[in-house]
């Protein structure tokens, strides 16, 4: 039995508004394990993860954690950048469970239209409040949009700020925009219980062992990227619907001047592809048993994540590096959903 007065499991749900004051929904894929095929707004849950690693605001706290949230979640679901978020509504309920469950909802501007829907959605749509009472929405969604819509609209009528305009102030969406990392592709070939490294002959990481993939290109999709990076680095043509996603690594390096080295990584394991390995001008390619895996020749956050992905699990991490940018002094590993 749980005690509901320890604490609560805490969501955030975004309601994305576009320059026409329309409302972004996405329907959730048939496979998923909760409300499978119904329409929802993109969210998801706060986890320790998401700012245990960062540098705190003051002493003992950090400040915009479901800001910061809310931007991943929006990437990672419906690939769109946003800002200016503020607050429409909470809600609690019990889940069968007995965890007792809280879930904030906010708002932001979409600062374009060009979704790329991620794993779990299937398709999506811009509404008005009217037309979304004609999708099939998990329960409380459409109270969630007819509260914002109530709240536009007075703002509408008051002469303040709509919902194509900004809402919030600058120094709050210049706070939120330090916590946005640049996306990057690690893809790790699997096969025969074997799993294929290379070793970077130039750039980010010369010298280390470590799987394939990069940053992305100008309106690239993370799976797209992915795909690209396989071709470039070693030859081999996979399907984007044959990679899998396994984990989700956030990288600081505090000790740098700049932040050009802070990504977030987005871990795939592919299995089925055409062609067949070769070594390029900026990677090599060598094939491993799972206990032979060379980690001193390799990132140091991988001992700590890598074990877990080939062992069939899902991972979420966070990994800060020393004054020598080589050596972890900080990490927090979790679940990826």
């Amino acid at each position: 039995m749980v005690d509901r007065n320890l604490g609560h499991y805490v969501l955030v749900t975004v309601i994305v508004v576009n320059k026409e004051g329309r409302y972004l929904i996405a329907k959730r894929a048939d496979w998923e394990k909760n409300f499978p095929g119904r329409w929802t707004v993109p969210g998801g849950k706060l986890e320790v993860l998401d700012y245990v690693l960062r540098k705190k605001d003051t002493p003992h706290h950090w400040y915009n954690i479901f800001e910061g949230l809310a931007k991943r979640e929006i990437m990672e679901e419906v690939g769109l950048e946003i800002g200016n978020i503020g607050y429409v509504t909470s809600l609690a309920f019990v889940r069968s469970d007995e965890v007792p469950a809280l879930i904030v909802s906010l708002y932001a501007n979409a600062k374009s239209e060009d979704v790329k829907l991620g794993e779990g959605m299937t398709d999506f749509a811009w509404v008005s409040l009217d037309e979304a009472k004609g999708y099939d929405l998990i329960d409380g969604i459409y109270e969630e949009l007819e509260i914002l819509d109530k709240k536009l609209s007075s703002k509408d009528d008051s002469g303040e700020p709509n919902s194509g305009e900004e809402v919030g102030g600058k120094g709050e969406d210049e706070e939120q925009k330090k916590e946005v990392m640049r996306d990057v592709t690690l893809v790790l070939p699997l096969r025969n219980g074997r799993i294929l490294l290379g070793m970077k002959k130039r750039g980010f990481g010369e010298g280390k062992i470590n799987g394939f993939g990069g940053k992305l290109n100008e309106g690239e999709s993370i799976v797209d990227g992915a795909v690209r990076e396989l071709g470039e680095e070693i030859g081999i043509r996979a399907a984007p619907e044959n990679l899998k996603k396994v984990g989700e690594l956030a990288f600081r390096f505090p000790c740098r001047e700049d932040d050009a080295w802070d990504q977030l990584v987005h871990v795939f394991t592919v299995e089925d592809w055409d062609g067949e390995p070769v070594e390029s001008e900026e990677m090599s390619c060598d094939w491993y048993g799972f206990d032979e895996i060379p980690f001193e020749h390799m990132w140091d956050d991988d001992k700590h994540w890598l074990p877990r992905v080939l062992d069939g699990k899902k991972v979420r991490g966070k990994f800060e590096f020393g004054d020598d940018n080589s050596t972890i002094s900080k990490s927090e590993i979790g679940d990826l959903d």
